[in-house]
């Protein structure tokens, strides 16, 4: 990262999981990606949760970071009570993800749609940001 100091003391990961890949990124408390992982998305959510806290363990190893303060999931489908309702693409109904990444890390995870992630960062941090409908 050209031209800037990364701040690594209360780190955030950020995962994307979609139907066929799995991509993790390590922002730093400016909003700059410091590291990143990409990797086919398992199959089987129990794999997919094991899978996602070792490429945390993996970016945060990397980027001499201690493991993130906390994790955000976008994921393929609606989530509903802290649950993806049905990832149609992934063949998942009614699964915990994000509790399940916790229970891996001992680390605080919350997830949201994709698309509504994707959203919510250009609000915050792209284009949208300050703006007043966004």
């Amino acid at each position: 990262m050209e031209g800037h100091e990364a701040q690594l003391d209360g780190v955030l990961m950020g995962v994307d999981l979609g139907a066929t890949g799995l991509r993790v990124g390590l922002v730093d408390r400016c909003g700059h990606i410091v590291e990143r992982h990409t990797q086919a998305t398992p199959r089987e959510p129990d794999a997919c949760a094991l899978a996602i806290a070792q490429a945390v363990g993996d970016v945060s190893h990397r980027a001499g970071a201690p493991l993130p303060v906390a994790i955000g999931l976008g994921v393929p489908g609606p989530v509903a009570k802290c649950r993806i309702t049905a990832a149609v693409n992934l063949g998942w109904r009614d699964v915990a993800l994000a509790d399940m990444v916790q229970a891996e890390l001992g680390v605080p995870a919350v997830m949201l749609n994709d698309v509504n992630a994707a959203a919510l960062a250009e609000q915050r941090l792209g284009a949208a940001k300050g703006a007043p409908n966004a």
